[in-house]
Order: structure tokens, then C-alpha cells, then sequence
């Protein structure tokens, strides 16, 4: 059996969990970064070669530059908003690592899953933040 886990790091982390044999979601939460790494340890004392962790990665994105339109504290907000989810990233990216998780790291889009999409394509009846769609969206039918 092979496990995907998705995450959308941030403020309020998307996590997805993939059974890839059963073509479904385990679970779908929107969590904080300590409770991640929580639900993630009670994952790594079980045999964590079943999983795979696919992490959206900021950091793997150009910076921030003005906008057309925004003004400069808007672009500053931004900015602090972008640093705050980079770090976020890099603290999980290197806590899976030293954990022994095999990782893969995505380049994050714009592209976004609405609920009703989110439901017509996996069957998933209850509610969702987008969060956890992103979260999804990175493993779903792997």
C-alpha cells in the first residue's frame, strides 16, 4: 500500500493524506504548523517508506515584485506574508528530511480548485478549506 501526503504550508496548513491503492482521501484537515509536525511524527512510528510527502515550496518561486495596481505597503504585506510561508516550507522540508520522509517539492501556481470542483472530481462530500484543496490538489490520483 502507498501513502501520499500533500501539504500547502502556511498559516494554516493543507493537509491531504492519498491511499493511492484505494483511489481515496484518508484525510483532509487544515491544521497549524506544530499540529502538522504532530500528525506527521504519529506517521513516522509507523513505516514511513509507505509515504511519500509532496510539500508545495515557496522557495522555489521568484520574489515578490511590484504590482500594477498595489501600492507599496500592499507590496510589503506581501512580501512579509511570502517570507513568513517560505520559512514555514523550509522548517517542514527540513523536518521531513532529518525524519527520514521522502519528499518531493512542487513549485506552487496560482491554479486553484473550487469547492465544487473539488467535489466533483474526488467524490469528497464535506466541507474543505482551500487550504486543503491545494493540499489535495498535489496528490490526488497519484
Amino acid at each position: 500500500m502507498k501513502y501520499f501526503i500533500g501539504i500547502d504550508p502556511g498559516v494554516n496548513v493543507g493537509y491531504a493524506l492519498w491511499n493511492s491503492q484505494e483511489k481515496k482521501f484518508y484525510c483532509l484537515a487544515t491544521m497549524g504548523f506544530w499540529d502538522t509536525i504532530k500528525k506527521l511524527s504519529e506517521l513516522k512510528q509507523e513505516v514511513k517508506q509507505l509515504y511519500t510527502v509532496v510539500i508545495e515550496d515557496p522557495n522555489l518561486n521568484k520574489p515578490t515584485f511590484f504590482r500594477k495596481g498595489q501600492n507599496k505597503f500592499m507590496m510589503q504585506k506581501i512580501s512579509q506574508n511570502v517570507g513568513s510561508n517560505k520559512r514555514d516550507a523550509t522548517l517542514l522540508i527540513e523536518w521531513l528530511q532529518y525524519n527520514g520522509f521522502k519528499i518531493q517539492r512542487v513549485k506552487p501556481t496560482s491554479a486553484k480548485w473550487k469547492d465544487d470542483l473539488f467535489k466533483r472530481l474526488t467524490g469528497h462530500k464535506g466541507r474543505t478549506s482551500q487550504h486543503v484543496r491545494d493540499a489535495a490538489k498535489l496528490v490526488f490520483g497519484l
